[in-house]
């Protein structure tokens, strides 16, 4: 069997393609090798390869084809056939000798028990259409299996989200723990057992715009569709909003809702059975925690409306809970978890001064700074890691980067003492990120659309050109022009990402992150649809 592209052994290629849960890249694998063990089988003149070398390797191929199955269409029988195929390779009943088929055999049975157990064909609520779990584990991205809290969600008796019957819920997950899928999930099982439209309230566009990106695909295959993405402000700011387009899920932001309200109530909310709040901590915020407070307290007054609110920073949830639903527990009526995603390493990066190559000159002293040495400190970008809890901070380092000046000697260089000029910290920080795209793509979230772009050509300055990026640099320049900021940028592999920018231009330098084209995304949102 030839696995050539690839420096893992063929033996192994089939488990390790599989725990990618990349579908297309899946099932054009098992296409190419079923092909490849049919050559082998008429070589030999032989209907099956049980007892030859090759019989593992054909079990181990079988058997991740009947897992893809189960996982794409939740069918016991093909998990139960997956298993018996692994044991067969285990216990050598496939054919002997072959230790690297054994190996991955015994992981992908040992794997196949949690992978039935977080399945949403097995953890939907009773009742649920088998459509819903279809909607996620066929389209894109993918989801076969769910992390804990989310598993937790689909498992609680009472006050289920996803049962129509709930009428109002929170939902407090930390960062990280699927609140978004969770999201989805609500959304879907309320289309799929209920008619009616749902509205998804975002504060940032910027979200939506990624919830708009992965929800599409599930509701095709429910048979669903998203309304078109309508301005903020419609022009005619007086006059009634566009008629529906017939959209199933339309996704706005509290701004664009409660002027839809405002200018035609009637129409705004006909026909809606379900409204999902993201971010709902936003309350707490000024001029849009009004707006946001304003359009709860409205949707409250429907009791015909399911509302859905989540947020990952609630720290009052028991008093939104019993204003949610003053008649029920407060625990029937909001679910939080403390569980959070994937083990990250945390560091802490920071400009350096490097005193023991300072340079300290004579100068003579003024009104402001009285001292008489002027010192010119070179800068470092240094990144303090632990890699566990109980290892030792490892301290990772660029160089020098730049230098500051100061009008004092050693020991009181601070932002009292500095002098205009030198490398200012964004720079440093970009020096930082620059080498870190050795290691894979970085993203440097900024605060404001200006620090967005500096700190994107600070990096790319640092960078060499990149041939891979050259076909999105070409279609910016058409687009923007030639000596625009962001194509100077995405020459090296950079670019940068915020609201200003026009819509074509966020899906291409979106795209571009896909297609492995950028190393480095500078932007004022920590989640860019990827």
């Amino acid at each position: 069997m030839n696995c050539a592209g690839t420096s893992v052994p063929w033996r192994w290629k089939p488990g390790v393609v599989f725990l990618g849960f990349d579908r297309p890249e899946l099932g054009r694998a098992l296409r190419a090798w079923r092909r490849q063990l049919r050559g082998v089988r008429a070589m030999m003149r032989r209907e099956s390869l049980v007892g030859t070398m090759y019989g593992p390797a054909e079990a181990v191929v079988k058997a991740v084809f009947r897992l893809y199955q189960f996982l794409g269409f939740g069918e016991e029988r093909d998990l139960l056939a997956a298993q018996r195929l692994l044991r067969d390779v285990m216990t050598e009943r496939a054919g002997r000798g072959d230790r690297l088929a054994r190996w991955v055999a015994a992981h992908l049975f040992q794997l196949s028990g949690e992978m039935a157990a977080s399945s949403l064909y097995q953890l939907l609520p009773p009742g649920t259409p088998p459509e819903v779990a279809r909607s996620f584990a066929l389209s894109k991205p993918p989801v076969v299996t769910l992390w804990p809290p989310q598993r937790q969600l689909l498992k609680l008796e009472r006050g289920n989200p996803l049962d129509p019957a709930t009428s109002r819920s929170l939902i407090s997950v930390p960062t990280s723990a699927g609140k978004t899928l969770m999201a989805q999930l609500v959304i879907c099982s309320h289309l799929a057992q209920r008619p009616g439209r749902v509205v998804y309230v975002s504060p940032m566009r910027s979200l939506g715009r990624e919830m708009r990106g992965t929800l599409r695909g599930r509701l095709r295959v429910l048979g669903r569709r998203l309304a078109a993405e309508q301005p903020e402000f419609p022009l005619g700011l007086w006059t009634s909003p566009a008629e529906p387009d017939g959209g199933d899920v339309e996704i706005v932001t509290p701004e664009r809702l409660m002027h839809m309200i405002r200018n035609n109530p009637g129409e705004a909310l006909a026909e809606v059975g379900l409204v999902v709040v993201d971010e709902a901590h936003h309350l707490g915020q000024g001029r849009r925690g009004f707006v946001l407070e304003s359009l709860l307290t409205l949707l409250q007054a429907r009791s015909d409306i399911r509302l859905v609110l989540l947020s990952a920073a609630v720290g009052n949830k028991g008093d939104i809970a019993s204003w949610l639903d003053p008649h029920r527990p407060e625990r029937e009526v909001y679910f939080t978890d403390t569980w959070r995603g994937p083990r990250r390493m945390h560091g802490l990066m920071y400009p350096n001064l490097m005193a023991e190559h300072a340079e300290l000159t004579e100068r003579r002293p003024t009104a402001k700074h009285a001292s008489p040495v002027l010192a010119a400190v070179p800068v470092e970008t240094l990144l303090d890691v632990r890699p566990t809890a109980s290892s030792a901070i490892a301290r990772l380092t660029t160089g020098e980067v730049g230098t500051r000046r100061f009008a004092s000697s050693a020991g009181r260089w601070n932002a009292r003492t500095r002098l205009p000029g030198g490398i200012a910290d964004y720079q440093v920080f970009a020096a930082g990120a620059a080498e870190l795209t050795a290691n894979g793509s970085v993203l440097m979230v900024v605060g404001t659309r200006r620090a967005a772009r500096d700190a994107a050509l600070a990096i790319a300055e640092r960078l060499p050109e990149r041939p891979e990026s050259a076909a999105l640099t070409d279609y910016l320049a058409d687009t923007l022009g030639a000596e625009h900021p962001l194509v100077r940028c995405t020459l090296h592999g950079v670019a940068y990402h915020h609201g200003a920018l026009p819509e074509d231009v966020l899906h291409a330098v979106e795209g571009g992150l896909r297609r492995d084209a950028l190393l480095a995304i500078a932007s004022t949102r920590a989640r860019i649809e990827s």
